[in-house]
């Protein structure tokens, strides 16, 4: 009976032991886990820092005015070109060409009618007594841990 509880003893601890080892294993990997994503945040921000400088330095108003020198031929502003705003034509006074051209063919307004018939008339007769779903808006929220973060890859 001795050697009984001692056997069970021993397999007892033999199963604590490879259970800690288990917890060990699994928190090491996910310290490593951890540090190679800390690791990659931080390449990432050095790139975005480089890539902001990089993005300062193209957009200098120095260096844009030399390429708009040498490759564009624009002419200096004249007097002439400066108007009030009531010397501006009226959008309605000039029209749109295509609308023009569409209710000259006596189509008129194409767009409004297409998406209520769309809208209204149902596909096949299995969408008729279907009742409509509203759209559902999905967004996507940044991740609030790193567990998280490391869920998503």
């Amino acid at each position: 009976m001795l050697r009984l509880i001692n056997l069970l003893t021993v397999l007892a601890l033999l199963g604590c032991a490879a259970y800690a080892y288990n917890i060990s294993y699994i928190t090491l990997y996910d310290a490593e886990r951890i540090h190679k994503a800390k690791a990659d945040i931080s390449r990432q921000h050095h790139e975005i820092a480089f890539l902001q400088a990089e993005w300062a330095h193209l957009v200098r108003p120095e260096r844009l005015q030399a390429l708009a020198d040498r490759n564009l031929s624009l002419q200096p502003l004249a007097l002439d070109q400066i108007v009030s705003a009531d010397q501006l034509p009226n959008k309605t006074q000039q029209g749109d060409p295509l609308s023009a051209a569409l209710s000259g063919l006596g189509l008129g307004d194409t767009t409004s009618s297409l998406a209520m018939k769309a809208h209204s008339t149902p596909l096949t007769p299995h969408d008729q007594h279907r009742p409509r779903r509203k759209p559902t808006k999905v967004t996507l929220a940044p991740p609030k841990t790193i567990a998280d973060l490391l869920k998503m890859h």
